[in-house]
């Protein structure tokens, strides 16, 4: 576990300055991890749809994504604390990288502009375990 912190204390500042110089993600500053990026789909991928019964003001695609990470201090159930504070103020959570002793201490969700703000002012807070909120996308290497 000390290996991955170490990990996520590298990638992390260098994918946010690659970020903030550029507007995007690795373009010019060389290879962010090992990674081989595709750009088609396998020859055997087949794209299905589904039909949805929500309406257009209730899906989530609407929110942009975020990931929110948290502090080496964080528990489990603080960030479970965090995860539920999404879902009820109208985001929703779509990976748990915290669960079961996870990679990471973090999620990754759509959350709506102003849940969004009650983030960043709460990571602001020198008492906070939120560690970081980046948009969540596409990383390539080239």
């Amino acid at each position: 576990m000390l290996q991955l912190g170490r990990m996520r204390q590298v990638i992390t500042p260098r994918l946010r300055s690659t970020t903030r110089s550029t507007g995007h993600h690795g373009s010019g500053q060389g290879p962010l991890l090992g990674l081989p990026s595709c750009s088609l789909p396998p020859s055997n991928f087949r794209q299905t749809s589904f039909l949805s019964t929500k309406s257009k003001s209730q899906d989530m695609s609407d929110h942009p994504r975020y990931i929110i990470g948290f502090k080496d201090s964080a528990t489990e159930a603080d960030i479970e604390r965090y995860a539920k504070d999404l879902n009820s103020n109208g985001g929703s959570v779509t990976n748990e990288f915290y669960k079961n002793g996870g990679i990471l201490k973090a999620f990754a969700g759509h959350v709506p502009a102003s849940f969004l703000s009650s983030l960043q002012a709460q990571s602001l807070q020198s008492d906070s375990i939120i560690d970081y909120i980046e948009p969540d996308g596409i990383v390539t290497t080239q």
